[in-house]
Parts: C-alpha cells; sequence; structure tokens
C-alpha cells in the first residue's frame, strides 16, 4: 500500500491489515452488477459518500471496471456532496457481517448520467478489465469530512459491462 495511511494506533496500513479488517467483518463491495447498456453513449455510475456525521474512515483500495463488448471509457471522480443516484446496499465481504456505516449513502445509476467536472482517472477499456487504483493506490475519505467518489462507466455500444468499488471501515 501507499499513501502514508495509518490506522486509529498510528500504524501504516498493510495489505494485511486490509485483510484482518474484512475478516472482521469491516470490508464492503458495492456493484453495478453485470449490467446490459443501451446503444449508443451512455454513462452509468457507483457512488459512495461518507457524511460528516460518520465516525469511520473510508479506505478504498479497489475500483474495477469491466467491459465485455462495444468498449468503453472508466472514469473516476471525488466529490464532496452526495449523489441522487439510486441507493443501493454494499455487500459485506464478510458472510453474515454488518451493514456499512454509509450504506444510507452507497449508491447506483443504472440510466445515462450527464458527466462533468475533473476526474482523478480516466481509463480506456475494450473488452477487458481494469482495476483503476494500480500500484497500491487508496483513497482515504476521512471520517467526519464530507468526502466521496463516484466511479463512472461511459459505454459506447451495447454490451455487458460491469463496476465494482471496494473498501474497508474503521
Amino acid at each position: 500500500m501507499s499513501g502514508g495511511f495509518l490506522d486509529p494506533n498510528g500504524a501504516a496500513i498493510t495489505t494485511d491489515q486490509i485483510r484482518a479488517w474484512i475478516a472482521n467483518g469491516q470490508g464492503y463491495t458495492l456493484s453495478l452488477g453485470n449490467f446490459s447498456s443501451g446503444s449508443g453513449t451512455n454513462n452509468y455510475a457507483v457512488s459512495i459518500f461518507n457524511p460528516s456525521s460518520n465516525s469511520k474512515n473510508i479506505l478504498v483500495y479497489s475500483v474495477i471496471a469491466a467491459n465485455g463488448s462495444g468498449g468503453q471509457t472508466a472514469l473516476l471522480q471525488m466529490i464532496t456532496s452526495d449523489t441522487a443516484f439510486t441507493q443501493t446496499n454494499p455487500i459485506n465481504s464478510q458472510a453474515g457481517g454488518p451493514a456499512s456505516s454509509i450504506q444510507a449513502t452507497s449508491r447506483i445509476a443504472t440510466s445515462n448520467q450527464s458527466l462533468s467536472g475533473t476526474f482523478r482517472e480516466t481509463i480506456a477499456i475494450a473488452s477487458a478489465t481494469q482495476e483503476m487504483l494500480i500500484n497500491g493506490d487508496c483513497i482515504l475519505l476521512p471520517k467526519g469530512s464530507s468526502n466521496g467518489l463516484a466511479a463512472y462507466i461511459e459505454t459506447f455500444a451495447a454490451g455487458i459491462n460491469s463496476l465494482i468499488v471496494k473498501w474497508v471501515e474503521y
């Protein structure tokens, strides 16, 4: 892991620490699912938002975009307000684990969305799966800060696509 992130005890966060949090029921996944996009150019999204009222840090360690056919551009954007997408429940990475502290602000958009603003990451994908946070990159959404991220896939033709965000809460 890179970025100098620290756990609540001041120790550097490692991949082993992330695995331990997942085993402890603190890891979550939010997915657009295997989504069949319409013809033409369309933008679909997944977003998570850590409101100022939340007492937990959110460490995003994976954002995956997948394209089965037709090609797409995957975009990642930092946000400072919750999106108006449809609320959906993240899946705990530990079977039977507790609900996410940001369940109410975990969202997906399965209808065309407008793109605007500055994007942190932008990649082109054709019939492939791509991790958007490479070389150990992570995104920290600190507790009490009102920060989040929105990941988009911009599709160019009908086809199967997906978008997945994974994080731990501590």
